[in-house]
């Protein structure tokens, strides 16, 4: 048999796999159903596995079927950015994040809603399930606010918890007002604070808020800040080694972990780029950028190995 043609039955296996896969989830057999869907999408190219949104979606119904509500979320999380392009995905979206919940889910369907009405059908979805939410789950809520408003005093392990499951259980109009609060705290991490703001982003506000970093107060518009890796200070520092060393003397990784602990200041606070690059690297005898490496080094070497 020829190479092509056992790929062609290796693809034909897989798609009989997908079938009985999603025959089994019609059927109510849910487990099975994973294994089979799983099965096909184990020999998958991640881009042939972001394109089969349909199947993308049956997996996670098949998830929600067994019970598995953090696989589901989870699943709508990776493919987010295919599943928000079609109205079965955003129903698939909104169905997990209204049983998780996850409320950032629940955000994205509705910003990316093909109309009106389907926003409309959604926001009012979205609002019978919080009404009933907050009244369930008050104390939650409340703790998980103050919690959030004062991340910068807890335990690194307990940080990753609020950034990473906590902000999710959370109503966008309980979560968005905790954050600005936390993030005018100047004993914040400056990673954490990433975070927070890159969520803020993430929810669409659209707003004038104040930030500390380096202990200095500044302004910036979540909506209209771009992301740390498009930010483009984060990119001419990157160039600008690039283009003094012809090597990666310091990868393009480390280089936005290390400015996104300044951010999103970093062009407010980097206004002479190969300068900075200069006293970074140790080759410049300047020191304008002395105690802001210093301080974004020290933050580095504190993070948990």
């Amino acid at each position: 048999m020829s190479g092509m043609d056992a790929h062609k039955n290796a693809r034909a296996e897989s798609l009989r796999q997908r079938a009985a896969g999603f025959s089994a989830l019609h059927d109510g057999h849910f487990q099975k159903a994973i294994e089979l869907i799983e099965g096909y999408f184990a020999v998958l190219k991640p881009a042939a596995a972001s394109a089969d949104r349909l199947g993308i979606i049956r997996l996670g119904q098949a998830y929600m079927g067994a019970g598995r509500v953090d696989d589901a979320s989870a699943l709508a999380n990776e493919y987010c950015h295919v599943l928000k392009t079609v109205q079965p995905g955003r129903d698939f979206m909104m169905d997990v994040g209204t049983t998780a919940p996850d409320f950032m889910l629940t955000h994205m369907a509705i910003m990316n809603a093909f109309d009106e009405d389907e926003s409309d059908l959604f926001t009012i979805r979205l609002n019978n399930f919080v009404k009933k939410y907050e009244l369930k789950e008050q104390q939650f809520i409340a703790k998980a606010v103050r919690r959030i408003k004062h991340i910068a005093g807890l335990e690194i392990s307990e940080q990753q918890e609020i950034l990473n499951v906590t902000l999710r259980q959370l109503p966008l109009a309980d979560s968005i007002p905790a954050i600005e609060r936390a993030i005018l705290d100047p004993d914040l991490m400056g990673l954490v604070r990433t975070s927070l703001i890159v969520w803020l982003k993430q929810a669409d506000v659209n707003a004038e808020l104040k930030v500390n970093v380096a202990e200095q107060i500044w302004q910036f518009n979540p909506r209209w800040t771009k992301y740390p890796e498009e930010d483009q200070t984060i990119l001419a520092v990157n160039a600008e080694i690039a283009h003094q060393f012809k090597a990666d003397v310091l990868p393009p990784d480390l280089i936005l972990i290390l400015l996104s602990t300044i951010y999103p200041a970093v062009g407010d606070l980097i206004t002479n780029v190969p300068e900075f690059v200069r006293e970074l690297t140790g080759i410049g005898t300047g020191v304008a950028y002395a105690e802001l490496i210093t301080r974004m080094n020290a933050e580095l070497q504190s993070l948990p190995r």
